[in-house]
């Protein structure tokens, strides 16, 4: 039960959480520039929509397996660009993810004792 209600807990926090102007700014910039960057390599590599979406997640996660690879010239400089912005992008989310989720922590904890205060199984 103290499971149960540590996630109903952490939902209304997450609820909250969505109600920063930041930080949902940042999250539909993020999932356009990880979209837009599947179409472009979706059309212009002839990748399938899997690899595509699994491609661009890759490079903006900085983790360049390097499974897939741009072909031609104008797929590599994109891919420059790309770079730079996408990484950029994530960076002031995971900033603003952090800003917002610090000044979520005391309201947090204070709902988890009140649960904690309520678990027959203490």
């Amino acid at each position: 039960m103290f499971i149960v209600l540590m996630f109903v807990a952490l939902w209304r926090r997450v609820k909250m959480v969505s109600k920063s102007q930041e930080l949902r700014g940042l999250t539909i910039i993020a999932v356009f520039i990880w979209v837009a960057g599947a179409i472009f390599y979706h059309l212009h590599e002839g990748w399938s929509w899997v690899n595509a979406f699994y491609f661009c997640a890759v490079t903006l996660a900085t983790v360049g397996y390097g499974d897939y690879t741009p072909t031609t010239n104008l797929s590599k400089v994109v891919t420059i660009f790309y770079i730079i912005i996408g990484i950029g992008i994530i960076g002031l989310f995971i900033s603003e993810l952090a800003k917002v989720a610090k000044s979520e922590v005391p309201v947090l904890r204070s709902e988890i004792e009140r649960i904690e205060e309520r678990d027959p199984n203490k």
